[in-house]
């Protein structure tokens, strides 16, 4: 294809990546990153100023590549295969890293749902440590074995629960630990409790029995509070993570689709435009062929009545060259007599034509008048049998 588009090739095997359009995808970039600093995690309410920003520049950037992409259409300059190899592969790269947030993901919410239950077991935890005051109640110093007993089994079974629970982390396993010393200082305690002893002795032995309960309690309700604290720390790391990764991948990868969407609407149309301009040289050429091939002469004229084309017959019947007449207005190769019927003729018109040779041609002429250009058929009379026939209605009129 001859013209300015048979230069340029979409599919161009060089790797060249266009300027411009990588600088407003990078402002779209931009745009989202200020969108999302607009949503802090802690708070539900965005930062107005932040946000209309991140939204102009997005605005602008996408204008800019539209405006780009519409400049290059109408220049018939396809983007180079780079464009789509490089946004294939960085959606492809931001696709796959959604997917390994998303693992990660599941498994910060399956930790955090694992210190949550590990929050309520401590909690009953606590409250069982609470029971074991029914073992020497306040109303009496006498020690109640059977009560100390069915508490103890209680905390048996929630201790080890909780004790597997924490396994990897040392300091709630210490604190855990720590707990259950004090529960052994209450056992030895409860164990050893002489009911023959006096009340002065007893006293002592119960209150040492309390304390040792109540730092239980304490250390119990400090483990609770610090898996609690760990939970809500998860929960917003969690949060965090998607808004500032998660989030802005997937919007980064929402703007390269849409980027790419525009690429593809944008080859189409370039691919529409070459294909109508392909049909039209197509069909000029077949134009010219049956035009270069015409026994008779024929002219086109520019708005100005300027030669702007005649066919190789004109050589034959008039010995011009072509370049001899390119330029030279029609009417100076017409017989100046005959030149006001040629100028108000509707229809074929007869009239003397110059030839190269000095001697003037009668000719029958066809003028197809348009404000752009016109065509001029020639059809030589010298040689005809009706030329004296409309030497005569010429000469009547």
């Amino acid at each position: 294809m001859d013209g300015p588009l048979a230069s340029t090739d979409m599919t161009r095997s060089s790797f060249r990546f266009p300027l411009i359009e990588s600088l407003a995808i990078l402002g779209m970039f931009a745009g989202a990153w200020l969108m999302h600093q607009a949503f802090s995690p802690d708070s539900d309410i965005p930062n107005r100023a932040i946000l209309v920003l991140g939204v102009a520049d997005m605005v602008i950037s996408f204008g800019v590549f539209a405006y780009v992409l519409r400049e290059r259409l109408r220049g018939g300059v396809g983007l180079t295969r780079s464009w789509i190899i490089t946004g294939s592969v960085l959606l492809a790269v931001l696709l796959g890293w959604n997917f390994a947030l998303m693992i990660d993901a599941d498994r910060l919410l399956v930790e955090e749902k694992r210190q949550h239950e590990l929050e309520k077991q401590l909690g009953k935890l606590e409250d069982s440590l609470r029971h074991f005051r029914e073992a020497i109640p306040r109303s009496t110093l006498i020690a109640d074995k059977n009560a100390w007993q069915t508490n103890h089994d209680r905390y048996a079974v929630l201790q080890g629960q909780i004790q597997t629970a924490l396994r990897g982390n040392e300091a709630w396993e210490k604190d855990l630990s720590r707990i259950h010393e004090q529960v052994q200082s209450m056992q030895k305690l409860v164990t050893a409790f002489p009911n023959n002893a006096s009340v002065e002795e007893r006293g002592k032995l119960r209150t040492e029995y309390q304390q040792a309960r109540d730092r239980a309690v304490q250390i119990a309700e400090a483990l609770r509070n610090a898996v609690d604290e760990s939970a809500r720390a998860l929960s917003a790391t969690h949060r965090q993570r998607w808004q500032a990764v998660g989030g802005t991948s997937i919007t980064a990868a929402m703007l390269i689709f849409g980027a790419m969407l525009m690429w593809l609407v944008f080859d189409r149309a370039l691919q529409r435009s070459r294909e109508r301009v392909a049909r039209l040289e197509a069909s000029e050429a077949r134009y010219r062929q049956v035009v270069e091939n015409h026994p008779d002469p024929l002219a086109v004229l520019d708005a100005n009545g300027a030669i702007a084309y005649v066919n190789p017959a004109w050589r034959a019947v008039f010995g011009f060259e072509a370049q001899e007449l390119v330029g030279r207005r029609f009417m100076e190769l017409v017989h100046a007599d005959d030149r006001p019927r040629v100028y108000a003729a509707s229809g074929p018109v007869l009239c003397r034509l110059s030839a190269d040779y000095g001697i003037w041609h009668d000719v029958e002429l066809l003028i197809e008048r348009d404000p752009e250009k016109s065509v001029v058929r020639i059809r030589d009379l010298r040689e005809t049998s009706e030329l004296p026939i409309l030497r005569k209605s010429v000469a009547s009129v």
